[in-house]
């Protein structure tokens, strides 16, 4: 397949899909707000935080459309120009947002799993999510995606020497002259093949590092915590059977939404990272991971939706209602159909013998 043909797929995918995270996530904040257990408690402003996070991931994605790609020992993120709504400048200010909320999602897997640990062992601190408080908790993305959008524009922005490099393999592989995208990557050796120790790769290397090497702790962490005070509520008999329950329901979907960004999100990149840390170029295998990002906001909001048991009735409530009321249509109009049949025949078995006469009455 031509690289450019390539690059109309993913264009066009990615659209579909920043579409569907849209729907999707907007049906679960409606489910949030209309079918929310009643214990649910303060959760339930952090899922509809995160829906919305994702929502506008998804926007950004649409605007941006990023195309990643490895080659040799540089992996990048570009945008073609003849994709972009904005020129040149704008266009790499909005590659960096993207990376942005790519470093913030890294801190939201760990809050997530911080929150559900919290609740379910019945901890005090689960307090620090009530209020105005769970501001401060809220202010850690934005941390980390100041930190990753930062890294990502300064230290991996376009530079003479990585633009030498990509140069003939982006016409190769995608027909398209490196003065017709914008891009950001690290590039990790120099001309001669030594190993680059700048200031660029090091702040990249310790940034990218710490902040996926962080979130991933945090989830195992937390979530093998998690599951130990899980394994105590469901035995012990000083909690309801509904609460045991729901706990069951809300971990069951944060696993679930844990696999998720693990598969769709920290393995893609981690895989194309090391491939040019390595000097191992994947080609447009890598620029998979850029459909793989793009589809973790459509799939992360099913596992509630269809698991938790409040939410996946309400769904099939809303969702059973137009036909309800098609078949509620249905109906009346066969009773009126056979009501009118009957009082027919009830005339026309009273039919008058005078030819001048109508079952309505003289003529």
């Amino acid at each position: 397949m031509i690289g450019f043909e390539w690059l109309e797929i993913q264009y066009r995918l990615i659209t579909v899909l920043a579409f569907l995270s849209l729907f999707c996530n907007v049906i679960l904040i409606i489910l949030i707000y209309l079918k929310s257990p009643k214990k649910l408690g303060p959760y339930k402003h952090l899922m509809t935080f995160i829906s919305i996070f994702e929502i506008c991931y998804s926007i950004i994605d649409y605007l941006v459309v990023p195309v990643m790609h490895s080659y040799g020992t540089s992996f990048f993120i570009m945008t073609p120009l003849s994709h972009s709504l904005f020129e040149k400048p704008v266009s790499l200010i909005m590659l960096g947002v993207w990376c942005a909320f790519y470093g913030s999602s890294m801190a939201l897997f760990g809050i997530h799993f911080i929150y559900r640990y919290l609740a379910v062992s019945g901890n005090k601190r689960i307090s620090t999510f009530k209020g105005f408080k769970i501001v401060a908790w809220l202010i850690v993305p934005f941390i980390f995606g100041t930190i990753w959008g930062t890294i990502s524009y300064f230290c991996c922005g376009p530079k003479a020497v990585t633009t030498n490099y990509i140069r003939d393999n982006l016409m190769q592989e995608f027909s398209l002259s490196v003065e017709d995208v914008t891009y950001m990557g690290p590039y990790f050796f120099n001309e001669n093949g030594g190993f680059l120790f700048d200031t660029d790769v090091v702040m990249t290397l310790v940034g990218a590092t710490s902040i996926m090497g962080t979130s991933l702790m945090t989830i195992f962490f937390y979530g093998w915590k998690c599951y130990k005070a899980l394994s105590d509520v469901t035995t012990s008999g000083g909690f309801s059977k509904q609460y045991r329950a729901l706990q069951r329901q809300f971990f069951l979907a944060l696993v679930l939404q844990t696999v998720i960004p693990i598969t769709l999100m920290h393995l893609p990149l981690l895989i194309t990272y090391s491939g040019a840390l390595f000097n191992v170029g994947l080609g447009r295998m890598s620029s998979i991971t850029s459909i793989t990002i793009a589809l973790y906001p459509v799939i992360d909001p099913l596992p509630s939706i269809f698991i938790i048991k409040n939410y996946k009735e309400g769904l099939k409530k809303f969702l059973m209602t137009p036909v309800k009321f098609c078949l509620t249509v249905k109906n009346k109009k066969a009773v009126n159909v056979a009501h009118i049949d009957g009082t027919s025949s009830r005339r026309t078995s009273k039919l008058p013998d005078d030819d001048n006469v109508s079952v309505w009455g003289e003529i």
